[in-house]
């Protein structure tokens, strides 16, 4: 064998041996972050970790090579990654389920398309069919109760849980008129503005984001963020009162909230959105006319964003 050949052999053997070096280093470094040494079920937490090093990777290849996540290129890493968070699932502590949602939410928010580094739809639920979206939310919605009622015990995930209840809070509720039946879009958004326990999920996820937030001290770093989810939010808690004549409901602590958010110097019609400004004029002109005792408040904040959303 050549010079030449031996040093391509070298090279070929030890880029595996690299790999391996460089994800324990990072393996071992993350778990100081978390205070993984303080874990009530360590095994399993060293599974999940090991998990989110897989879906780092899978990140990196995603975001800077333009490699989409339902590519072969990515489908190793990801099966990877799926086979140490199942593993890891095995060893949680029934107690402490909320680390479990937590790290299934880390790991899947930008696969359905949460956090979009580029316009790679191709794990969105958008892609799933009815059943398979539904079981998601469904998922979704139950970690999401788990971790802001009992919290992550032991571990310390930081900001890292912040924005894991954040996804849990957006997914189950995403675009979900699609999945309900109809021939047209407007024939499902019928059928979903009629849903009583759809809206009932969707206020009781929202009272409990609204207090886990306001004690948490990541909010004011992602406050944009999360004033556009909870103003998104309230639209459509909003506009179910209104297309169902719920006046008192639809005047009622929802709409103090609204106009509470609106009118804080945070939220600015630049940092809104198009979509969501004309779901702002929407409610504004409804509840003027309906509103009476609120409308001087109403117009008030009509003026903020006059100019938003054209």
């Amino acid at each position: 064998m050549t010079k030449r050949r031996k040093k391509i052999a070298f090279f070929i053997i030890s880029i595996p041996i690299i790999i391996v070096v460089l994800h324990f280093n990072f393996y071992f470094a993350f778990k100081k972050v978390i205070h993984a040494d303080k874990s009530v079920n360590p095994i399993a937490t060293n599974y999940f970790a090991h998990a989110m090093l897989a879906d780092i990777g899978a990140k990196l290849i995603h975001d800077y090579m333009f490699v989409d996540y339902d590519s072969l290129i990515l489908k190793p890493l990801l099966s990877l990654e799926d086979y140490l968070f199942q593993i890891g699932k095995k060893y949680i502590n029934p107690d402490n389920i909320a680390e479990e949602g937590a790290w299934w939410a880390l790991l899947h928010m930008d696969k359905y398309g949460l956090i979009k580094t580029r316009n790679d739809k191709s794990m969105g639920l958008s892609r799933l069919s009815n059943e398979e979206s539904l079981a998601i939310r469904n998922k979704a919605y139950s970690y999401f109760l788990t971790i802001v009622d009992s919290g992550v015990k032991g571990i310390d995930l930081k900001d890292k849980e912040f924005s894991a209840v954040y996804a849990l809070f957006v997914i189950p509720f995403k675009n979900i008129s699609e999945i309900y039946p109809g021939a047209t879009k407007d024939e499902r958004m019928g059928r979903y503005w009629n849903d009583k326990n759809n809206y009932k999920k969707e206020f009781v996820s929202y009272q409990k984001y609204k207090k886990y937030i306001f004690r948490n001290p990541y909010y004011k770093e992602k406050y944009i963020i999360i004033n556009n989810a909870i103003i998104s939010r309230l639209f459509d808690l909003l506009a179910f009162n209104y297309l169902n004549n719920h006046q008192d409901d639809l005047c009622g602590p929802l709409l103090d909230d609204y106009l509470t958010i609106l009118a804080s110097p945070g939220v600015e019609p630049n940092n809104i959105g198009k979509p969501r400004m004309r779901n702002i004029k929407v409610i504004l002109s409804v509840t003027a006319n309906a509103c009476h005792e609120r409308k001087s408040d109403i117009i008030s904040i009509q003026k903020k964003f006059h100019n938003g959303g054209k």
